[in-house]
């Protein structure tokens, strides 16, 4: 914990900040909140102004409201609720510090970087694929949000599969190939395609066809979409009910690598 001294808030009282972004890593400033809970966190920065620079002073609220004696975990709490953006939109500049003597060399090594993968919040899933994945650039990575997935050239038959531990009300989905260092690493001739949870649809699916807007294939999964331009994205019919899985199934060879950069599944629940 980084706090000097220890603020005391009532049990009762309503969150201090609902989140804070940060913009940069290292240096204090770029720093997020919401307009309606900034009143409050002024009057803690002001209450502890001797004991905390003005950059300090814009951390010491929310550590002061994740240190309340009713939460057990500081830094778990404090991990659920900060968002880091990247790549950082500020770099530190200058080396002294308004503390008399202290050199402060701080530089932010996320400044300017290529984004090279977005992560999001996605549900829980099972991941698996018949491509040939590149070093440690996994599907398991990509989908917790560590790291792009990359692939060598995929042929037609080849398939990306998100199955879901849980059935869920899927609403809109974003698939996005190929990233600022590989542009031209993308998926083409690809459908994106649902696996509906009910086993009596995917039954009378394979039995009698869509009844759906959508075309249906062998073993019950439903084409919602294709790759353009390396992207896919859109909404899913409700009607459809809950998914079990997301598959993306390749329909013919591709002279180049895949990668994908960016998923981001919403369901009702997040």
């Amino acid at each position: 914990m980084e706090a000097g001294r220890r603020t005391e808030i009532p049990a009762a009282a309503p969150p201090l900040l609902d989140f804070p972004v940060d913009f940069p890593t290292g240096a204090r400033e770029g720093k997020l909140t919401e307009i309606l809970t900034l009143s409050k966190q002024l009057r803690v920065s002001l209450s502890d102004h001797t004991l905390y620079l003005t950059g300090g002073s814009t951390r010491h609220p929310f550590v002061a409201l994740m240190s309340h004696p009713l939460v057990m975990d500081c830094e778990k709490e404090k991990a659920k609720l900060r968002i880091r953006a990247k790549p950082s939109l500020f770099q530190h500049v200058g080396i002294y510090s308004s503390l008399a003597g202290k050199i402060q060399n701080l530089k932010d090594k996320d400044f300017g970087k290529n984004v090279l993968h977005r992560a999001h919040n996605n549900p829980p899933a099972k991941v698996d694929t018949s491509l040939r994945t590149y070093q440690q650039y996994t599907l398991e990575k990509f989908y917790t949000g560590k790291d792009c997935f990359w692939a060598s050239a995929p042929v037609a038959g080849d398939y990306i599969r998100f199955t879901f531990l849980n059935p869920l009300k899927v609403e809109k989905y974003l698939f996005r190939s190929g990233n600022m260092e590989h542009p031209g690493d993308k998926l083409f001739n690809t459908t994106v395609e649902v696996l509906p949870a009910d086993e009596m649809l995917r039954k009378e699916l394979v039995d009698n066809g869509s009844k759906f807007n959508y075309p249906a294939t062998k073993d019950g999964y439903l084409k919602i979409g294709a790759f353009e331009n390396g992207i896919a994205e859109g909404s899913i019919n409700q009607s459809i009910g809950k998914i079990q899985a997301i598959r993306l199934s390749v329909n013919s060879d591709s002279p180049v690598w895949a990668i994908l950069s960016e998923v981001l599944i919403k369901t009702s629940e997040n």
